[in-house]
C-alpha cells in the first residue's frame, strides 16, 4: 500500500512540475526537460505521455516494455517529428536506444532534443525503470 501511495504522489508531482514548467504557449524549457530525464522513475502508468512543445515540436515520453512489464521498461523522451519535417529541421539529434522486444532487445532510432543529446550518459543512466 505504501508503494502505491508513493507512486500516486510521484505521478501527481510530475504532473504539477511539467504543467508549471510550460509557459503560456505550452513550451517546455530546457531546464524542465533536463529535470524530467534526470529523475529516475519507479512506476509506469501509461505507455506515452505528452510533455509539451519544445521548438515547435511535441516532446513525448514513451515507456517501452515487452513481455514482462514493468520489468525492463525503458523511458525514451524524444521529439514526435511531424511527417513534413526531419529531425534535423526541428533542431533534433537522431540517436539509437536499445529497447526491449519480446525476450530480447534491439536498437531503435529516435529524434532527441539537443539538450538531451548533450547529456546523453545521464539520459541513459535514468532511462531504465527502478524497482
Amino acid at each position: 500500500m505504501t508503494q502505491r501511495i508513493r507512486s500516486c504522489l510521484e505521478s501527481i508531482l510530475w504532473f504539477l512540475f511539467i504543467s508549471t514548467s510550460v509557459d503560456a504557449q505550452n513550451t517546455l524549457t530546457e531546464e524542465a526537460l533536463l529535470k524530467y530525464i534526470f529523475t529516475p522513475y519507479t512506476t509506469v502508468e501509461k505507455t506515452r505521455v505528452n510533455l509539451g512543445m519544445h521548438r515547435d515540436a511535441l516532446v513525448v515520453a514513451d515507456f517501452i516494455c515487452s513481455d514482462i512489464c514493468p520489468a525492463y521498461t525503458v523511458r525514451v523522451v524524444h521529439y514526435e517529428v511531424p511527417e513534413n519535417k526531419t529531425c534535423a529541421s526541428i533542431g533534433g539529434v537522431e540517436k539509437r536506444v536499445q529497447v526491449p522486444v519480446a525476450i530480447t532487445a534491439r536498437e531503435k532510432s529516435f529524434c532527441f532534443p539537443a539538450t538531451i543529446a548533450e547529456h546523453w550518459a545521464k539520459f541513459l543512466a535514468t532511462a531504465h525503470i527502478r524497482q
